[in-house]
């Protein structure tokens, strides 16, 4: 674990320095030896192999997990679970929704207490408005208009806002894809008497306050009642919901499926509480990924969740599509999207 965890320390900071492909390439060659290796004696009969994410999986990129079963799951657990009953993927009348929460910038109050530091470490305590995330969603939009709806608010410019997301959820529908901003933080802060006052009451784990989805207008709240209008949609919240009638979401946004690892049972991230609240798959992103390119890998799979691919297969086959010879531009964009798995069927291992 430690050498994996290296390893791609290594090449991660060769990618947000831009070095040359042919020091990426190396990179990673040397973590795919340290990963495989110690698996090959077991692989000549697998038809399926599985991967728990933690912490020192989270960096390794797509082009790594070379055998095409690789399935992630969300825990050691998603083998023993009992699979919900859902409909196709590709059923017509299943409700998409779109969310585009990047169409405008965000800034954030200069003086922010738990747990809204979160976004402390930003600079200049904003995040800029994210065009590609615009254009994103009209592609897929424009794709298969029939099936999407677009998620709007009762505001003056219509802009998404955290309650009337969850207001769409209370007949959730079978996909939602957001695209916009999305925010985490180092656990180890909580032993303020503010973290101990907000904990009070609250059931989710503490780990699940450490992520969140960004909603235009951030207003932070006084008291963890009002949470629901604050436009921080915490894991938290997240995880408590029931949504085990949607079978895909789609976190099209920086750091989602990143998280802590505590016990090695998986990342407590954004992607680990919608599993939480019963969606199946979820497609996240490792790490930070740029605004624009995201089109050219989400408009593909869309096309083929339409025709009844099954995600993981299809991700995993249009990211190999995109990635150039370990092309560090085409890594960065593509390389990191994961889908993770809440349970596996039995007719798939």
């Amino acid at each position: 674990r430690d050498s994996i965890r290296s390893a791609a320390d290594e090449l991660q900071a060769a990618l947000t320095t831009k070095s040359e492909s042919s020091e990426v390439s190396r990179l990673l060659r040397a973590l795919k030896e340290i990963l495989w290796f110690p698996l090959q004696p077991h692989l000549a009969d697998a038809t399926q192999l599985y991967f728990c994410l933690d912490a020192s999986m989270k960096r390794v990129p797509v082009p790594v997990w070379s055998h095409p079963r690789v399935t992630f799951l969300t825990s050691p657990q998603a083998l023993l679970r009992k699979p919900a009953p859902h409909r196709p993927l590709a059923d017509a009348t299943a409700t998409w929704l779109l969310v585009n929460a990047g169409e405008q910038a965000v800034t954030f109050p200069k003086e922010l207490s738990f747990p809204y530091d979160i976004v402390r470490h930003l600079p200049k305590q904003a995040m800029p408005q994210l065009p590609g995330a615009a254009r994103e969603i009209a592609a897929i939009e424009s794709n298969q208009s029939d099936r999407w709806a677009r998620l709007h608010s009762d505001t003056d410019d219509g802009a998404p806002e955290e309650s009337s997301f969850m207001g769409s959820l209370l007949d959730p529908p079978a996909i939602i894809h957001f695209a916009g901003h999305a925010a985490s933080r180092d656990p180890g802060v909580e032993s303020s008497t503010a973290a101990s006052l907000w904990w009070e009451g609250v059931e989710q784990p503490r780990a699940l306050w450490c992520s969140c989805l960004i909603f235009p207008k951030p207003q932070p709240a006084e008291a963890a009642e009002d949470l629901a209008s604050d436009n921080f949609l915490f894991a938290a919240e997240i995880a408590g919901l029931d949504l085990n009638s949607t079978q895909l979401v789609t976190l099209s946004a920086c750091d989602t499926g990143a998280g802590i690892s505590p016990k090695s049972e998986g990342h407590y991230s954004l992607a680990r509480a919608f599993h939480t609240a019963g969606v199946r798959d979820v497609l996240s992103a490792t790490e930070a990924i740029p605004d624009g390119p995201t089109v050219d890998l989400m408009l593909p799979f869309y096309r083929r969740i339409a025709k009844g691919d099954d995600a993981a297969q299809a991700l995993w086959e249009e990211q190999h599509k995109l990635i150039k010879d370990d092309d560090p531009a085409t890594l960065r964009a593509f390389g990191f999207f994961r889908l993770t798995r809440a349970w596996v069927k039995t007719e798939d291992r």
